[in-house]
């Protein structure tokens, strides 16, 4: 399987089909493993997914610096192409306002 060889865009669609449970039993654990992989990768949407999880503190504990962390990481690896830009750049500045 291309997620277990360290294919980024596989790891992050597994991630993504374990959290929504399309194809496989929803597990929010197993989506997180698939998704941090695939950030650890420099995937700037599996960057910001992740960020978005610690900041919202709704799927995993709330960690607004591990949130900066990867929100920043998607910052730098993210393509023009990219519609989440929008959503990211005000995330991070209520990250900076809030502390």
């Amino acid at each position: 399987m291309a997620a277990q060889q360290g294919v980024a865009q596989a790891q992050f669609n597994l991630g993504v089909m374990y959290f929504n449970g399309e194809g496989v039993g929803e597990d929010v654990d197993e989506a997180i493993s698939w998704i941090e992989k695939a950030a650890r990768q420099n995937m700037a949407i599996a960057q910001y997914t992740l960020g978005m999880f610690y900041q919202d503190g709704k799927v995993i504990q709330q960690d607004l610096e591990s949130a900066r962390h990867w929100l920043n990481q998607a910052v730098l690896n993210h393509s023009p192409e990219d519609d989440f830009l929008d959503d990211l750049t005000r995330r991070i500045k209520l990250l900076i306002t809030d502390n």
